[in-house]
C-alpha cells in the first residue's frame, strides 16, 4: 500500500514527546487477492483497502546517545517507543464498496539522527491495530483485528 505520513509534534521534554499524525494512501490488490478473483476462483474476497488514518501518539526516549561517523562527525541520536490511538478509514474492494471506521491502537519503536540545522532523519516502524466492524458479516463474526505495519524513513524539521 503506497502511504505518507504527515505529522506535528511536540517535546515536553528531552524525554517525552506527542504527535497526531494523519497518513493517506491507497491499497492495491495483492497477487493472492487477484488470484482468487481470476477465472480459477471467481470470487471476490471480503478484503478492504487502506484509505486514511487519524491517531495520536505518545513517544517516550529513553535512549539518547551520540556516535561518530569516520571519526570526523559526531552524530546525536535518540531511541523511542511510542503508543497511541486513533481512527482507520478503509474501503472494501467488493462492488459496494463497503467503508470501515476503525478504532485504531498504535505501538512503536525509532530513532531520530539529528541533522545540523534544527532537522533530524526519523526511521520507525509502527504496527497499527484496527478493530473492524463489516456490516456484511456481522453474523458471522462482528469484529476482525487487522495489522497494519509500516517501516518508515522521514525528514523532520523542527521549530524555535
Amino acid at each position: 500500500t503506497p502511504k505518507i505520513d504527515l505529522s506535528y509534534g511536540s517535546h515536553a521534554s528531552e524525554r517525552n514527546a506527542w504527535e497526531v499524525v494523519w497518513g493517506l494512501g491507497y491499497g492495491l490488490k495483492n497477487g493472492d487477492y487477484k488470484e482468487l478473483e481470476g477465472p480459477s476462483y471467481g470470487i471476490t474476497p471480503d478484503a478492504y483497502r487502506y484509505l486514511t488514518s487519524l491517531s495520536a501518539n505518545y513517544q517516550v526516549a529513553p535512549i539518547y546517545a551520540k556516535f561518530s561517523w569516520d571519526g570526523k562527525r559526531v552524530f546525536h541520536h535518540d531511541a523511542y517507543g511510542l503508543i497511541g490511538a486513533g481512527m482507520t478509514v478503509e474501503k472494501a474492494f467488493m462492488e459496494d464498496g463497503d467503508m470501515a471506521f476503525s478504532p485504531t491502537i498504535n505501538l512503536g519503536i525509532g530513532t531520530r539522527i539529528y541533522l545540523p540545522n534544527k532537522a533530524a532523519i526519523r526511521i520507525q516502524l509502527k504496527d497499527e491495530f484496527n478493530f473492524q466492524s463489516r456490516d456484511k458479516t456481522t453474523e458471522t463474526q462482528s469484529i476482525y483485528l487487522k495489522q497494519n505495519v509500516t517501516i518508515s524513513i522521514g525528514y523532520v524539521m523542527f521549530r524555535g
